[in-house]
């Protein structure tokens, strides 16, 4: 297995905000998912990081970001908005 790096910006295909949890997570608030396809053609499906799910459009152009949980060293990746 190799590394690859992947183009981090796109556009939002579709999402959903999840209120009915598994078990697992019902510690935490809903949260977003989302699918977008980014400029180089790879499709990826990811939490989407956004204040008011109501601005979330079709369409709209987002970035995908790498990020750690906390201190643990575990990395996640999410969708945020790269509009205004």
């Amino acid at each position: 297995m190799e590394w690859v790096e992947v183009c981090r910006e796109g556009r939002l295909l579709a999402h959903a905000v999840v209120n009915i949890k598994p078990e697992s997570y019902q510690q935490y608030e809903d949260y977003v998912v989302g699918v977008a396809e980014m400029d180089d053609g790879f499709k990826v499906l990811a939490w989407i990081k956004c204040d008011d799910p109501k601005r979330l459009k079709r369409g709209m152009r987002v970035r995908l970001e790498i990020d750690k949980i906390g201190g643990s060293g575990i990395l996640f990746y999410q969708l945020v908005p790269a509009e205004g």
